[in-house]
């Protein structure tokens, strides 16, 4: 899907930096001890996707992260591990 300038902007503005977004999805694997694929996989994004953004390296791939970046709310949601679901056995 392609995005318009206007829609590029407003999501720049919107979104929190790559670098930050990247810290907090390398925090999360080291919590979780999933592997950049199982999340992938679990958050239904492709391997190369997260590997190249973890790598700091997605613009060879994409002229933006902006798909990864704004899929980041979703992932505290992608592990069937994560320690927020422990203990009660519900899912948030």
């Amino acid at each position: 899907m392609r995005l318009t300038e206007e829609v590029k902007q407003q999501l720049e503005s919107e979104l929190p930096p790559s670098a930050a977004v990247r810290e907090e999805l390398r925090n999360y694997l080291a919590l979780t001890g999933m592997s950049a694929p199982e999340f992938a996989d679990a958050c239904s994004r492709s391997r190369n996707a997260i590997r190249f953004f973890l790598k700091d390296t997605y613009n060879l791939v994409a002229e933006s992260d902006l798909f990864v970046r704004k899929s980041r709310p979703r992932v505290h949601h992608c592990a069937p591990g994560d320690a927020r679901n422990q203990g009660s056995g519900k899912a948030l």
